[in-house]
């Protein structure tokens, strides 16, 4: 590659000023000697025109003249060399990644070029190949920076003694490589040396005396199915790695179209729940719940539901993923939180008690550094009664965040709030670790509800979970319930609380209200169920 201008320039104006100081040092000595000379006596001066004294400084002026020529000639040859090393070092910090010493971006994207106009020219295939290493992050944060670039090099290494000596691979950024594999005709070859990479990169590495152990999701694109310019290769590849991810990494993915379909839906949809919060298309519904025994209203959970424009009415399942993964769950969240409790004093009192308000927490919300100031601002701000708020956490949530769980419980239970774990059943939940934390409820799986009675394995696992809240003092919903028959398996297995279509479907603001204003008014005596909130105002 040519050197830049500002290298060029710099290299002549140095070799212009060492020229130029050799001369004008010549010059000054052939003047210091002509000033010499004119000082002399006539007599000596004509001795010295002599042809003998001639001779001598004939050859006293030619060996100075070569003198300065070698003199010149070596100023420029150290000036040239100067310029190559500095060339040759711009060159390395400008196309070659300074930890591993790959390919960077930008010789990356210079060698694709290159790479798909032979493909082009010789009507051969070609690979992308975007490769991620898994868990990166946490040996990173857990063993430091300098073990994590230790494990980037010799990766590195492992990689380029998997390729063939005209392939490349690049680093593209962080734990992110390129591989670019060159012309060929079988496309068979491409997951033989997919998998390869993958065996040969699950090795354990060696880190500061200890092993440690990674894996990598690897996405791949083919020219000219999957597309013709490095562009599009680049992206279609880096879709398909996220499709391995996906798939709990270590294995490859092929790119196909429909993961740019689903790839396009996404991004339809995070834009679509951006402005969703700006339009005001989020709205709640609430689902009662029921004491199984004698009917009466105890609660009510609530649920978001997105009024989409060109979809309809989409549940949470549709959006609430990718609402974490975005972070747009963070306002989402807070409205949910406060239109729940600004709703609830909307509804109507029945003999002086209060329904519980049961509401969900994401795995985003729940690692939130402010949760617990943030429930008792909302506590505070809404004038809602602590132990009328119901906080849901996933089994699966409580699992990921283990060991923030326990304290981050006990300072919400601290504030009066109830806690229930959702989903319960779902996952593989410690018993020793449920025992350890201040939880007021289990809510038994739809899947597991719907399923038994008639369902010999699920009704197994529902009689279980309800043996094992009653020995550990635990409260039980079942979520789900759509029959008689399911009722009464509940009733005889000693689960009294239950929620679903068979009582009532989901019902917005106006229709909860009008429904709880529609039942009957019981005696004192029969409102005795503990999951009655004992603070409030209102009861059913």
């Amino acid at each position: 590659m040519k050197p830049s201008a500002t290298l060029q320039k710099t290299a002549a104006s140095r070799l212009f000023r060492d020229g130029f100081a050799v001369w004008s040092t010549s010059l000054g000595c052939a003047l210091l000697a002509g000033g010499f000379l004119w000082l002399l006596p006539n007599e000596l001066f004509t001795h010295l025109l002599a042809p003998a004294h001639l001779t001598i400084g004939l050859l006293t002026g030619l060996f100075g003249l070569a003198s300065g020529s070698w003199l010149r000639q070596r100023q420029i040859t150290h000036t040239l060399q100067i310029h190559r090393d500095a060339s040759e070092k711009y060159q390395r910090l400008a196309f070659y990644d300074q930890l591993t010493g790959l390919p960077n971006r930008s010789l990356l994207r210079d060698r694709l070029e290159q790479y798909l106009a032979e493909a082009k020219r010789f009507d051969h295939l070609m690979g992308v190949v975007f490769l991620d290493l898994d868990r990166f992050k946490y040996i990173n944060d857990s063993m430091g920076h300098a073990a994590g670039d230790a494990l980037l090099q010799m990766a590195a290494e492992r990689m380029q003694k998997c390729l063939r000596n005209n392939d490349t691979v690049a680093r593209f950024a962080g734990d992110e490589f390129v591989v670019v594999l060159s012309g060929f005709r079988d496309l068979q070859n491409v997951p033989c040396i997919a998998q390869k990479l993958l065996r040969t990169l699950a090795d354990p590495y060696l880190v500061n005396g200890s092993e440690v152990f990674t894996t990598a999701s690897l996405g791949i694109a083919i020219y000219p199915d999957d597309g013709t310019s490095a562009e599009r290769l680049m992206r279609n590849a880096d879709t398909a790695m996220y499709a391995a991810k996906e798939a709990n990494g270590n294995t490859y993915r092929l790119f196909s179209q429909e993961m740019d379909r689903k790839l396009s839906l996404r991004l339809e949809m995070e834009t679509g729940l951006r402005q969703a919060l700006l339009r005001k298309e989020f709205q709640l519904l609430y689902q009662p719940q029921f004491d199984m025994r004698d009917g009466q209203l105890i609660g009510v959970e609530a649920l978001v539901r997105w009024n989409h424009p060109g979809k309809g009415l989409l549940t949470p399942d549709s959006f609430i993923q990718l609402a974490e993964e975005t972070g747009i769950i963070a306002p989402l969240g807070e409205w949910i939180l406060g239109e729940a409790c600004r709703q609830w004093h909307l509804w109507p009192q029945i003999n002086g008690r209060a329904l519980r308000l049961a509401i969900n927490l994401t795995s985003r919300q729940f690692k939130h550094d402010c949760l617990v100031a943030d429930i008792t601002d909302l506590l505070e701000t809404t004038g809602l009664p602590a132990d009328c708020l119901e906080l849901e956490i996933t089994e699966g949530t409580l699992m990921q965040h283990a060991e923030l769980a326990g304290p981050l419980l006990r300072e919400l239970k601290a504030l009066g709030v109830q806690l229930s774990i959702d989903d319960f059943g779902s996952g593989y939940f410690s018993l020793s670790y449920l025992q350890n934390l201040p939880i007021d409820r289990l809510k038994i799986d739809p899947a597991f509800v719907q399923g038994g009675p008639g369902d010999k394995g699920h009704a197994t696992i529902v009689t279980t979970i309800i043996d094992l809240a009653r020995n550990m003092n635990l409260e039980l919903i079942a979520e789900g319930v759509e029959s008689a028959d399911q009722i009464d398996f509940l009733l005889q297995k000693g689960c009294h609380t239950g929620q679903g279509y068979y009582f009532a479907e989901p019902l917005d603001g106006d229709g909860i209200s009008d429904f709880i204003a529609s039942l009957p008014a019981k005696p004192p005596e029969s409102m005795s169920s503990p999951s009655m909130c004992s603070t409030g105002t209102r009861t059913l």
